[in-house]
């Protein structure tokens, strides 16, 4: 992930605080892997989609740093949702084996 630049908009970067841009766009599910990782030093909040901080004199070295746990949140989030979906095919296909009652062809819905 990367931090890509500064939002103008006057209601999030203002004299008391600065929010980032980041492409892709934050999610929640990253922040919160994100603040996980980095635990009690984390200085940023997540508002709005953006990578915010009160801290208006931040080192642009800290913003690497962020920039780089972001990367390894998203890493391991799709790596735990990438071994979920194979545990479910594994599961699937051993019923399916167990029982002689073959798996459709296509993926179905959810329903």
């Amino acid at each position: 992930m990367k931090v890509v630049s500064i939002n103008p908009g006057p209601s999030v970067t203002n004299e008391k605080q600065i929010s980032f841009d980041t492409d892709p766009p934050l999610t929640r599910e990253v922040f919160d892997m994100y603040s996980l990782m980095v635990g009690r030093g984390n200085m940023f909040t997540l508002q709005n989609g953006l990578l915010t901080t009160s801290n208006i004199n931040i080192d642009p070295r800290y913003l690497a740093q962020a920039a780089e746990t972001l990367t390894e949140a998203e890493r391991q989030i799709e790596n735990a949702k990438a071994k979920a979906i194979q545990a479910r095919e594994d599961f699937l296909k051993g019923l399916s084996e167990k029982t002689g009652i073959p798996l459709p062809a296509t993926k179905p819905s959810a329903s």
